[in-house]
This record gives structure tokens, sequence and C-alpha cells, in this order.
């Protein structure tokens, strides 16, 4: 009775893990950064990549950065453009790193225009 019920449980726990796992990927696929800043986004790939890899679910490099490229918001159209067109794609840290610094550029025009409000000569 004993090893009917081992054999149950361990039926039952890769059933639970892999269902977790299809979720955990599903959630990684469609992550959205929102108003999220890039380290926010970023930490949370991460720690979807980190819940996977401990379900033993190996998330390809390339996959995590088209995850991460897909689900920008549309102020980093320019930059994710960029990174998708190299060759091979970067690693998950420098795609990171890219976006860290097109986010400081970002807000320092946006603080420049506020600094220096276009004036209308009509």
């Amino acid at each position: 009775m004993c090893l009917h019920y081992d054999a149950i449980s361990k039926t039952f726990f890769r059933a639970n893990k892999d269902s977790k796992a299809m979720q955990l990927d599903t959630e990684l696929c469609n992550i959205a950064m929102g108003s999220s800043i890039v380290i926010e986004y970023c930490t949370k790939i991460q720690t979807f990549v980190d819940l996977l890899e401990n379900l033993d679910v190996e998330v390809p490099e390339k996959n995590i950065v088209i995850y991460t490229i897909n689900g920008l918001s549309s102020k980093f159209d320019h930059v994710a453009s960029m990174i998708c067109h190299q060759k091979p794609l970067p690693s998950f840290s420098d795609t990171r790193s890219m976006l860290q610094v097109e986010e400081q550029s970002i807000q320092i025009n946006e603080q420049g225009n506020h600094d220096h409000p276009q004036v209308d000569h009509a």
C-alpha cells in the first residue's frame, strides 16, 4: 500500500510541476512592461526564468531576450528595433543594460522639455 501511495504522490507532484511550469511559461511569454521602470520589468522577467529553472525548465537566452523586447512599452520602439537587428541577439544582461541607457536618455529628454518649454511665437 505504501508503494502505491508513493507512485500516486510522485505522479501528482509531476502533474502539478508540469502545470505550474506551463502557467509560468505562459506568463513569461505574455509579460508586458506597462508603467514599470526597466529594472523592475527585467527583474520580473528574471524571476519567472528562475522559477521555471527551479521546475527543471530551461528557458533559452534568446527566448528571454525576445520576451523582453515583445513586452516593452512603445517608448522603447527604437532601441527594441536595434536589439532585434543585432546578429546574434545580445544576452539578456546586455539587453537590460541597453534598455536602462535608453530609459535614462528618455528621462533626460523629458526633463529638458520641462525645463525649457516651447514657446509659441505665433
